[in-house]
This record gives structure tokens, C-alpha cells and sequence, in this order.
């Protein structure tokens, strides 16, 4: 892919970089990722990180040193990070892999680096302390959320304060922490029709009974919800990537999407499900991307990413929601701090960033296998191709 198809080429590279370190998510002494693997990853070519990479330096934001990386500048440390205002202080079964292929949130078991995996819970159990037999803070481990918030800001277009992210123990834990948050604000919740079979029941547990809201080929049927459902005030969306349909919200939608929480003060509560898997094109960046006004509740997940067991996902929380969900979040239980800092490891060392590389050639590959295979057995039906997902969609001729 040609560097011009990024948008704005070395200068949106620059941007997103920039913003990270300003805003604190990447700290001083950090490592980036190397200019092979950001290329790699947004799907451009060397040169146009190089450019970003260059300019970064030369404003004194990243250092580079030969043989060891690139980090962002140590002499920044002690620097207060750039705020746009004042914010307040932090209250600090999954299917079984012998079932079958093709199961819904299981990634591909053979791909995951266990013996790396190994190494690192090895070296955290190695490293642990009296301090850390206590109870995991309730919004999580704070190394971890700082990495987190580094992550998204590269590889999913927002900047975040770590102090938004909240740890919780997979993505049923956080529509109920955030169901539970915004019950008492009262107001009607919508869910897509077809949708993630789970978020009806995960809100009905919460004593909420969402309304249907039409999806189709691109997800999310937008103008069919902003005319039909002017009384809802939350809805529950998976922009970037459909379950189970795959498609993707258009930017001219999501931009009314926003516009409609935007005036009407609603919540949209984004599901970033498979967001990092497209083949057809680059990586569609995070609806909270765009979300300038602050009304997206950005929902991620790394049991579907690396392995159901964990058991481990995270929310990123609006600021006029922040003191709320950690009230609430002080009284669940958190996941294992342990857990924690093993992913925390994988996340900072660039191990996450590699491996969703690997499972995307491979999921090519392999969907790519399905639909030769389903064409060679039912030639009378044609296959609709989609830019995102491993599964293919069939439709008469």
C-alpha cells in the first residue's frame, strides 16, 4: 500500500504521535514502536514513519538511539503534559477450542507466542512483591492503563489520560459496570438488530430492556435510528467491525452518529470489537476518534485478541463519567493483579502489536482459503467480499 493512502500521509503519523506524548499517555523514556512495525501496522510505507519519526526528533519529542530504538525524549520527564482544561483527581466460560473452527470471539490458538507468553509470567512472578498480594486497585494497575492509553492513541487514532482507562475483567464486566452507571441517569438504551447476541442479556441483568435498532450491510442502519429512535439516549454500537454482519459505519454516518449525542447529550457506547482486523483496505480508526465532544464510552477487549481465558478488558471513560464509574468500579473485584502486569508487559515491549500483525496475514490467508472453498463447492451462489473479518457473507445470485 502506497504511503498516499494514509490520510495525510507522514503528517497524521506525526499528529497522533505528538498528541500521545503531550497528553502523557507516552511518558518519557518510553519506546515506540519501530519504523518497520508502525509501517507495518497502519499499512504504509517506511519512509512516511521515517518523515514522522525525523520531524519528532527534531522537535526534541522523541530521541533515537543507534541499536536500542526510539523513545520519547527522557529530558521530557518532569514536563507537566499538556491538558485542554482541568480535571478532577482518580478515586483510585468461554467456548472450548476442541467445539469446532469458526466460533464466535476465538482467535486463533495456534498463533499465540506462549512460549513469550511464558517468559513474561515467569518474569512478573519472579518480581512480585508484599504490596502486590493486596487487592488490585479497583480502576486497575496503573502501568497497565498507561500502556493501554499508549496503544490506542497509535494504533487506534485517540488519545486518552490513563486515569480514564478502567481495568475490568472482560467485555460482559464492562457493559455491566457502565449499565450499571448510567441506569441511574435513567433514559432509554438501544442495541443493534442483529447485534452481539449478549448485549440484550447483560442489560436485562441490569434491570435496563433495550429497544431494537436496524443494522445491516454497514453495520448500523444510522438514518433508520436517528428517525426512529428520537427517545433513546444510550446506544450500544460496533462501528468499525459488525457482529455478526462485519461491516463498517461510513465516516458521513459516524459523524451524524456523533452529532446527534453531541446536541441531544446522549452516550455511545462503542464496541470496539475486532477493530484492529481489516484486509482490504487499512485500519478504520475508533469511532472516539472523531469524538470531539466527549460522548463516547469506548469498550476494549484482549480475550478476543489473545486468549477467552483472560478474562481481562477495559473502558475508556468519559471525563463527566469518570467519577461515577470508579465509584462503582471500587466495589467489584478486579482482575488478578498478576494478570495484569504479564499484559502490561506484552503490550509495552511491543509483543501485542506483533502478534495482531501475525494473526491479520494469517486470517487472510485462511479466509481467503474459505471462500476459494465455498466457490468450488456451491458455484451457483457468489460470495459478497468484506474488507473486515475472517468470515465470508453468501447471498443468492
Amino acid at each position: 500500500m502506497s504511503a498516499k493512502k494514509w490520510p495525510n500521509g507522514y503528517r497524521e503519523i506525526y499528529s497522533r504521535l505528538k498528541s500521545s506524548v503531550a497528553s502523557g499517555s507516552l511518558r518519557p523514556g518510553q519506546k515506540v514502536p519501530s519504523i518497520r512495525a508502525l509501517a507495518a501496522e497502519m499499512g504504509v510505507a517506511k519512509r512516511t514513519v521515517e518523515w514522522a519519526y525525523d520531524l519528532l526528533i527534531s522537535e526534541g519529542h522523541l530521541v533515537s538511539q543507534v541499536g536500542k530504538g526510539t523513545y520519547v525524549n527522557p529530558a521530557l520527564r518532569g514536563a507537566t503534559p499538556v491538558k485542554k482544561k482541568p480535571r478532577p483527581t482518580l478515586i483510585d466460560g468461554s467456548p472450548s477450542p476442541e467445539g469446532g473452527i469458526f466460533q464466535l470471539g476465538v482467535p486463533a490458538f495456534d498463533l499465540f507466542p506462549l512460549a513469550q507468553w511464558r517468559r513474561l509470567a515467569a518474569e512478573c512472578a519472579r518480581s512480585i512483591s508484599i504490596a502486590d498480594l493486596r487487592s488490585a486497585p479497583g480502576a486497575g494497575s496503573l502501568p497497565l492503563r498507561h500502556a493501554i492509553a499508549s496503544y490506542l492513541g497509535i494504533f487506534r487514532g485517540f488519545t486518552c489520560d490513563p486515569s480514564q482507562v478502567i481495568i475490568t475483567a472482560g467485555y460482559a464486566d464492562s457493559m455491566g459496570l457502565i449499565a450499571t452507571a448510567l441506569k441511574a441517569q435513567d433514559g432509554k438504551f438501544a442495541v443493534e438488530d442483529p447485534g452481539y447476541f449478549r448485549n440484550a442479556s447483560i442489560l436485562e441483568g441490569a434491570g435496563i430492556f433495550p429497544t431494537d435498532a436496524l443494522a445491516g450491510e454497514n453495520g448500523l442502519d444510522v438514518e433508520a435510528f436517528l428517525r426512529d429512535h428520537s427517545d433513546t439516549n444510550y446506544l450500544v454500537v460496533t462501528p468499525s467491525h459488525h457482529s455478526p454482519l462485519s461491516g463498517s459505519i461510513p465516516l458521513a454516518l459516524r459523524r451524524k452518529l456523533l452529532t446527534w449525542a453531541r446536541l441531544k447529550k446522549a452516550w455511545i457506547i462503542e464496541d470496539d470489537y475486532d477493530g484492529e482486523f481489516h484486509y482490504d483496505r487499512q485500519l478504520i480508526p475508533a469511532l472516539k476518534a472523531e469524538d470531539h465532544a466527549d460522548r463516547v464510552i469506548y469498550l476494549g477487549s484482549f480475550s478476543k485478541t489473545l486468549f477467552p481465558s483472560l478474562k481481562l478488558g477495559f473502558i475508556v471513560v468519559p471525563w463527566e463519567l469518570r467519577a461515577r464509574v470508579n465509584e462503582i468500579q471500587a466495589h467489584r473485584s478486579a482482575p488478578s493483579l498478576l494478570t495484569q502486569q504479564i499484559v502490561c508487559r506484552f503490550v509495552e515491549r511491543g509483543y501485542l502489536a506483533r502478534h495482531l500483525k501475525k494473526m491479520r496475514r494469517a486470517y487472510f490467508a485462511r479466509r481467503k482459503a474459505v471462500i476459494e472453498a465455498i466457490e468450488i463447492a456451491f458455484p451457483d451462489l457468489f460470495l459478497k467480499m468484506i474488507a473486515i473479518d475472517f468470515s465470508p457473507v453468501q447471498k443468492d445470485r
